[in-house]
């Protein structure tokens, strides 16, 4: 009978050598889910999330200790509606779009300088 060894949760290796994963290094990992207003902390097997001084919460959700609602950050998490060439802008309570250099317009739609508009998915 063959059994194979496999590494536990937090870890990663062959089965035989296994090393902790830094899921605070490794923010493209799914497990890794920290505020933005959040410290974290790796420890052997697994990590912790603390938030920050000013905010409080569970450190996957910090609110700031003035409001009573976190704020979502729409331009982080790509729920923002703005032109490609423009940049969002986080606020409290939405997000602003502003047209990039060589462009003018709302920050939804934005023109080139030169005439060509710039529409959401194109490119002149």
């Amino acid at each position: 009978m063959n059994s194979q060894c496999e590494c536990e949760s937090g870890y990663q290796g062959d089965g035989e050598k296994c090393v902790d994963i830094n899921e605070c290094e490794t923010k493209g990992m799914t497990s890794y889910e920290c505020h933005v207003n959040a410290d974290c902390t790796n420890y052997p097997g697994g990590y912790s999330c603390r938030c920050q001084a000013g905010f409080r919460g569970d450190g996957k959700y910090c609110t700031d200790n003035v409001s009573s609602v976190a704020d979502i950050d729409e331009c982080m998490e790509k729920r923002h509606d703005c032109s490609q060439f423009a940049e969002c802008r986080n606020t409290v309570g939405g997000f602003q779009c502003a047209c990039n250099a060589g462009f003018h317009g709302d920050g939804w739609d934005c023109l080139r300088e030169y005439g060509c508009l710039g529409y959401r998915n194109t490119y002149c």
